[in-house]
């Protein structure tokens, strides 16, 4: 079955890809990068007591927390690419029997349907939760370097060789630069979105024309 493809299936697709792109870019400009201070709101005032930590725990406690969302930001990837990847095929395998023996067309067309346009809301709500996961972790890499700095108390000297002060002295590819985990943490849910958009699209005109 050769199926056409109507002018205004492009138009839908193109301004959709136009916004999902917008998207993408305010996610990726909004997170800070390496080597940058993030920028936080007014911290909201507390009332502290007890004995107050020294700055060899917080450091500690500041590295836990890049480790523990760096490891969770791989993670949610992770799952994110294991289920969209089983939707895709399951859309694509739905789609070729359509092509192939064209029987039960309307009930088949409804499912491509519920399937891509799950997809396609799976991945744009993915891309702002794995933005807020780097911004996370940006943040406490920022807390962590700035008591690197300086972990001896009453130093009036900053100590600039640990781990997290050396990184930002290190000079990436311009390649290297622009597949950093921050933007892939945004482009891959993106991409996904975009194929499951054309999908979500091919099985709304395919569901109409036969009906």
């Amino acid at each position: 079955m050769n199926l056409e493809i109507p002018w205004l299936f492009w138009l839908l697709f193109i301004i959709g890809v136009a916004g999902l792109a917008f998207l993408s870019q305010h996610l990726i400009s909004s997170t800070p990068q390496a080597g940058t201070e993030p920028i936080d709101q007014a911290p909201t005032p507390v009332r502290a007591t007890g004995t107050p930590p020294n700055r060899e725990r917080l450091y500690e406690a500041a590295i836990q927390l890049v480790v523990h969302t760096d490891n969770s930001s791989w993670t949610r990837m992770y799952n994110f690419l294991t289920a969209n990847s089983i939707l895709m095929l399951a859309w694509a395998t739905i789609f070729a029997t359509i092509q192939g023996n064209g029987q039960n067309i309307p009930p088949k067309a409804s499912v491509l349907s519920a399937i891509s346009l799950f997809g396609l809301v799976l991945s744009i709500a993915w891309a702002p939760f794995c933005s807020r996961g780097r911004k996370l972790h940006r943040h406490y890499v920022h807390v962590a370097r700035t008591l690197e700095r300086n972990l001896e108390n009453g130093s009036q000297e900053e100590v600039n060789d640990g781990p997290l002060s050396t990184d930002v002295r290190l000079r990436f590819l311009r390649w290297e630069q622009l597949f950093r985990t921050e933007r892939l943490a945004v482009w891959m849910p993106i991409g996904f979105a975009v194929m499951f958009y054309f999908a979500c699209l091919k099985s709304i005109f395919l569901l109409f024309k036969l009906n």
